[in-house]
């Protein structure tokens, strides 16, 4: 048994499962690959994203976060 959302420790991303029964004729909040591709946005360019002016340890404190 999984506990509520709201219980887990900072940083563990354990999600509660629903064991309700799905009704028939019910929608579904599934959307199909093809809507998703639609809605999805381009990440923007590589040096737009690097973070060019962290010195070593800070880097390692970025980095250590991350993993964290």
């Amino acid at each position: 048994m999984t506990a509520p959302v709201g219980s887990q420790p900072p940083g563990r991303l354990d999600f509660a499962v629903s064991t309700e029964p799905v009704m028939p004729g019910s929608r579904s909040l599934e959307l199909p690959v093809e809507e998703l591709f639609r809605r999805a946005r381009p990440l923007p360019p590589h040096e737009d994203m690097v973070i060019d002016d962290l010195d070593d340890d800070e880097g390692a404190a970025f980095l250590a976060v991350l993993e964290g």
